[in-house]
């Protein structure tokens, strides 16, 4: 048993496979950089590596608009002297088109979503990212109706390992077991949300952003290791290794949590 109100997945890497569906993207601006302006192919992971910083250096601070493809393809043209119209558009569409082909679900995590169901708990998703792009990867694995809400780095102008990231998570899923009225106010209207911290879970695949930056806010936490050995400093206790074992008979098991099931069976 456990205190465990809420539930607050990662969607970046623990919902679906990354590293495939941008291996894929990777691939697809390859293919129309080297097309259009005879760029090696093969070294446009690094361009847009380099880019990325650059991005960041304008930018100034950490938040959604750092993940921004728009930005980072208009700054790849800059880099390189080519025209930004219409290639730099051109260039963020045709990531994004192959990236959302080439996104593989995470086996078992439909089960354990529809599983938390079955559980009183409140099941939401935090994550860094742009809202727009975010949204469509939800719809395009079939995931969009499975949280009760969301929470995005562009929403909160913050971003993951940032205290106050996962302080908006925890007020929305506060909303649902307060009988105050504040749910009319909305979740930024909630001055302390410390008490409520600790009956959140979040779950993620990056030890920084998804295991210690919770940890340290006041959440618990566990890491899904999706393949990885375990990180330096993780408890394995509070590691997943695959979200099949976390559904029991008469509830799921994440790390070292258990939610009963609110009527028994599955």
């Amino acid at each position: 048993m456990s205190d465990i109100k809420a539930v607050i997945f990662d969607l970046d890497g623990t919902l679906y496979n990354y590293n495939k569906a941008d291996d894929a993207a990777c691939r697809a601006l390859g293919r129309y950089v080297s097309q259009h302006f005879g760029m090696d192919p093969g070294t446009i992971k690094q361009e847009i590596r380099e880019c990325w910083d650059i991005q960041n250096d304008r930018i100034g601070f950490i938040c959604g608009a750092t993940h921004n493809r728009l930005i980072r393809s208009q700054v790849i043209c800059e880099r390189n002297g080519w025209p930004v119209f219409p290639h730099a558009l051109n260039m963020a569409k045709t990531y994004w088109g192959a990236f959302l082909e080439g996104m593989v679900l995470e086996d078992g995590i439909r089960e354990l979503l529809a599983a938390l169901k079955k559980t009183d708990v409140d099941i939401a998703l935090g994550s860094n990212m742009t809202s727009y792009i975010q949204y469509l990867k939800l719809m395009q694995i079939g995931l969009e109706d499975c949280f009760d809400h969301i929470t995005l780095s562009e929403e909160t102008g913050i971003e993951k390992p940032e205290k106050e990231f996962y302080e908006m998570c925890a007020r929305k899923s506060y909303l649902r077991f307060d009988a105050s009225g504040m749910y009319e106010k909305g979740a930024s209207a909630i001055e302390d949300i410390s008490e409520f911290m600790s009956s959140c879970l979040f779950i993620g695949d990056t030890p920084k952003m998804d295991y210690f930056g919770p940890i340290r806010a006041g959440m618990c936490a566990c890491l899904y290791l999706a393949g990885n050995p375990l990180p330096e400093g993780v408890d394995r206790i509070n590691a997943i290794e695959n979200y099949k074992s976390c559904v029991e008979q008469d509830g799921v098991r994440l790390g070292g949590y258990y939610l009963p099931f609110y009527r028994k069976g599955v």
